[in-house]
């Protein structure tokens, strides 16, 4: 009985789970990054102002900037982005200005408007269509069977951009919008199975 009563209560604490790996994932990622943009800040400069100094004014550095700069970006996405959408919509963004630009170099645009910037737009598209498609599957098999149905249907549209009509992509496209539907079906029936054996 004096042992209950002098007994301290045991004090319940939450549990509090921190995921560490993750943690010092997106800070080697961040640091990555950084170190990108620095040395991306240095080559812009080094070749801006070497540009000059040999040509006298902007020559190859007018497309070797605009390249650095859409690297770093890509980089960006790449280590410490956004969400898909945001992440898309930046890279088609930017991707459309660095068309755009280098178009410009002979004060006209020509093949970016007609061919460049379409397929942007294309490729926005239906990456905008996958990350619905990624946000209500949760099942990874079924998203890679979309991605697969999505690259060939971009192959299409490429061909009807560039030539405005369709003959080898046909040939590139069917077997993986035949494989994505295909593996569709067999995942339908085989689905527990398949997540068992691939861990998934």
């Amino acid at each position: 009985m004096y042992e209950e009563l002098t007994q301290e209560p045991e004090e319940e604490y939450p549990e509090v789970k921190i995921n560490l790996y993750k943690m010092n994932k997106k800070k080697i990622k961040s640091r990555l990054y950084f170190i990108m943009l620095t040395l991306s800040v240095i080559s812009i400069l080094e070749v801006l102002l070497g540009n000059i100094a040999i040509n006298g004014r902007l020559t190859w550095g007018y497309f070797v900037i605009p390249s650095l700069i859409l690297t770093n970006i890509a980089v960006f996405i790449a280590t410490d982005g956004w969400n898909l959408k945001k992440n898309l919509l930046l890279l088609s963004t930017s991707l459309t200005v660095f068309l755009l630009i280098l178009d410009l170099y002979d004060e006209k645009l020509t093949w970016s408007v007609k061919i460049g910037i379409p397929i942007v737009i294309s490729f926005f598209i239906l990456g905008l269509i996958f990350s619905k498609i990624k946000k209500h599957k949760k099942s990874k098999i079924k998203v890679f069977n979309y991605f697969l149905i999505l690259i060939g249907i971009f192959i299409i549209s490429i061909e009807i951009i560039i030539s405005g009509k369709i003959s080898w992509s046909l040939l590139a496209s069917i077997p993986l919008i035949v494989f994505g539907l295909m593996f569709k079906h067999f995942y339908e029936e085989y689905d527990e199975e398949l997540e068992k054996r691939m861990h998934l």
